[in-house]
């Protein structure tokens, strides 16, 4: 009998001692009892590539809105991620939360949005869309794990994501190896532009209306509209070489529908013209799509300021 407890015994070690590793780094904060690994390093870890980011920001930022949830939200996909607020506070005296993930779509938006308003009574939502996005067939869930995880604490510890996780925050922290988690480093090799060319040829290729998306957003309208919640839309420019992408895929009409479907949803921000010489400068940007994080003030300002004087002319 003895023998088969030593057996049992070791047979279960790698899961007990698998178990508590991750409980202790707990890379996405879901637990969050215990503080001796730096958040810091875990949401590098995080970051580390284009895969690992939304599979670990969208846990980490549900599990962080659920402890601290704000009045003002603004929903969105990558290039949003690296935008702040601190004008918009300056300017209101409120806090707003940026619900943002990168390598997120509508679907992921919507789904936050009905899940914040489970957690607090809404005051503002801002969705930002890309037309990159505006996609009916761009329409994968990445959402669910967070409920799984929530629902049963073994889905957490179990997980492979989550283990592949822990264990690379571990490495980062033991090796000191800072390029392990520099999405930069990771991405050097790399032609940004032409793997983001690439991106705007396949989804627009792949485009159709999104009827589908344009039907939850009027949901989420009604929504706001009962629940006296200020909706708006946000369009942040991508460089100008994106538009002749549309010209060349035929996609204009379905372009300006973009523009007018959002404004009636609930208004657009856009700060086009404020921006015209920032998005005709090639060394602003990364890519077609991404500015470099070093002009997140100056765009975020862009944003929140062409805001703050839209509502207070709607109010004259």
């Amino acid at each position: 009998m003895k023998r088969i407890f030593t057996h049992l015994f070791l047979f279960l070690l790698p899961f007990i001692l698998n178990t508590v590793i991750v409980y202790i780094v707990d890379p996405y904060n879901i637990i969050y009892k215990s503080h001796i690994v730096p958040d810091e390093a875990k949401y590098k870890c995080i970051r580390r590539t284009a895969a690992t980011i939304p599979r670990g920001q969208v846990p980490w930022k549900m599990a962080e809105f659920e402890r601290n949830p704000k009045a003002n939200v603004v929903f969105g996909d990558s290039r949003m991620t690296h935008l702040n607020a601190k004008y918009f506070t300056e300017q209101t005296g409120e806090e707003m939360y940026n619900f943002s993930i990168a390598g997120g779509n509508l679907k992921t938006a919507i789904d936050l949005f009905w899940f914040s308003t489970e957690h607090i009574n809404l005051k503002r939502a801002f969705f930002q869309i890309g037309f990159i996005n505006f996609n009916d067939n761009v329409n994968y869930e990445i959402v669910s794990p967070y409920f799984k995880f929530k629902q049963n604490s073994l889905n957490y510890f179990n997980s492979r994501s989550v283990c592949i996780d822990t264990y690379s925050v571990l490495y980062y922290l033991i090796s000191g190896n800072e390029n392990f988690a520099d999405i930069e480093y990771r991405e050097r090799n790399i032609d940004l532009w032409q793997r983001g060319f690439d991106l705007v040829d396949f989804r627009l290729t792949d485009f159709i209306y999104p009827e589908n998306y344009l039907s939850e957003f009027k949901k989420i309208f009604d929504y706001c509209k009962q629940n006296n919640i200020e909706l708006k839309f946000i369009h942040i420019p991508n460089h100008e070489s994106f538009e002749p992408k549309i010209v060349k895929h035929n996609k204009e009409a379905e372009y300006q529908g973009y523009f007018n479907d959002l404004n009636n949803l609930g208004g657009l921000i856009s700060p086009k013209e404020e921006l015209e010489a920032f998005t005709s400068n090639k060394e602003n940007y990364k890519d077609v799509f991404h500015f470099y994080p070093s002009f997140a003030d100056s765009i975020s300002n862009a944003i929140w300021r062409k805001y703050l004087e839209t509502s207070r002319l709607s109010e004259l």
